[in-house]
């Protein structure tokens, strides 16, 4: 684990944010569960790092940037509840296991670009203030944006839903872009109209 115990990486995550200053825990290889659950964290840089046990970051406040793309989750990860008070980077992430942001709130960019979700993945009861980008991201399982709000858009280029996407009670303000994304099977304009069609939109659609 790089000479790291889960433990320190907690501790050393939660150091208070200092401007300018990032705490660099970058492509580690992290063996046991990592417990975030309810801390303050400031600018943490997790890009390339391996997790081979779950890790749980239920309720946690990122006072920061949140860097973790190109990571691997081999189990779950649970970010359910948390803070984003900056910018999320989860960009060409894989997550083998469950992915859960539920009642999430975003206050940056939330950037899932690349990202693949091998299980269900639960984004329900989100707040993006920011756009959520999921360009060219893909859900091999079940994935829900029930009762969600984007108040900076939805950018859906290319995304691959390879199984159910639920997007009731889903509210955008902005930008709906869901072009050449597809679900099931199916990549064309039928298959994007039902992707987007439980979805209140304030802005237009591009499909």
């Amino acid at each position: 684990m790089g000479g790291f115990s889960a433990r320190d990486i907690a501790a050393m995550a939660a150091r208070p944010l200092v401007k300018g200053e990032t705490v660099d825990l970058t492509g580690l290889t992290v063996t046991a569960p990592l417990d975030l659950s309810g801390l303050t964290i400031g600018n943490v840089d997790f890009s390339g790092t391996v997790f081979t046990a779950p890790v749980l970051c239920a309720g946690a406040q990122f006072q920061g940037l949140a860097w973790f793309k190109n990571c691997r989750f081999g189990l779950d990860a649970d970010f359910s509840a948390c803070v984003f008070h900056n910018d999320l980077r989860f960009d060409g992430a894989q997550a083998a296991g469950a992915l859960r942001f539920a009642r999430a709130e975003f206050r940056g960019i939330a950037d899932f670009d690349g990202a693949r979700i091998g299980g269900a993945a639960d984004f329900g009861d989100v707040t993006c203030y920011g756009s959520l980008s999921l360009n060219a991201a893909v859900f091999e399982a079940a994935v829900t944006f029930q009762n969600s709000e984007f108040l900076g858009g939805l950018w859906c280029g290319k995304t691959s839903f390879q199984s159910r996407a639920d997007f009731r009670g889903a509210e955008v303000h902005g930008r709906t872009w869901v072009r050449e994304a597809s679900l099931g099977l199916r990549g064309d304009d039928a298959a994007r109209r039902a992707l987007v069609r439980d979805i209140r939109s304030f802005g237009l659609r591009w499909l």
